[in-house]
């Protein structure tokens, strides 16, 4: 009988599972004293993560304008069909898949582009890449300025233990800078105990611990 409301007594309610949303890295570029190779440049975070391509590191036009502009240094990609910059090395493997999410600031070089020339794109295993939309970018007369762009499909963004995430410029017209970049994401909170669950804990305690002592007449 003890036995049988004993594990009656235990079917405990227990907490739902949350999220919060988790900063996985950013990168403002680091501060070059001039023109600097993507190899051979210190970024924010050389040593955790890889950095590569065929754009380079420059200080002139820094960036500005929208809220988390770091000015500094900035990735140029000059007007050369598959002008590229690759960061790697990023673990997602601990997130939520779907919930992802990139942002980067961009100037263009010329008011008629609105950025379709300019792709980014992921890869899991460094060879392939897929591209990742955005938002076609505003152009005219005063709209080669600093922007902040954010990925719409960035939930398309694989969980991965490697993750490589990649801008090339497709046109051999406007020339691009990328700085601030931010990679979010959510991560599940371990679930705590709800106080159903820690009632239902301390009444069976005290139950068990009463019925002893009826029986043994303690």
């Amino acid at each position: 009988m003890l036995k049988k409301v004993f594990l009656a007594m235990v079917v405990l309610q227990t907490g739902t599972q949350e999220s919060f949303g988790a900063l996985i890295f950013s990168e403002d570029m680091g501060t070059p004293s001039g023109t600097i190779a993507i190899s051979t440049h210190t970024f924010q975070n050389s040593g955790t993560l890889t950095f590569a391509g065929t754009g380079d590191i420059r200080n002139t036009s820094p960036s500005n304008v929208y809220a988390t502009a770091s000015a500094g240094g900035n990735v140029f990609l000059t007007s050369n069909i598959g002008t590229n910059f690759t960061i790697g090395a990023i673990n997602t493997s601990n997130y939520l898949a779907g919930s992802l999410t990139l942002s980067f600031g961009a100037l263009k070089s010329t008011t008629a582009s609105n950025l379709s020339e300019l792709q980014v794109s992921y890869s899991t295993d460094g060879i392939t890449y897929s591209s990742l939309a955005f938002a076609a970018q505003p152009t005219g007369t005063g709209t080669a300025v600093w922007r902040s762009v954010a990925i719409s499909d960035s939930n398309l963004i694989p969980i991965s233990s490697a993750l490589s995430l990649r801008w090339t410029n497709l046109s051999g017209t406007p020339s691009f800078r990328i700085d601030d970049i931010a990679f979010n994401g959510s991560i599940t909170a371990v679930p705590e105990p709800s106080s159903w669950a820690m009632v239902s804990l301390m009444c069976c305690t005290g139950f068990v611990a009463a019925f002893r002592r009826r029986t043994t007449g303690a």
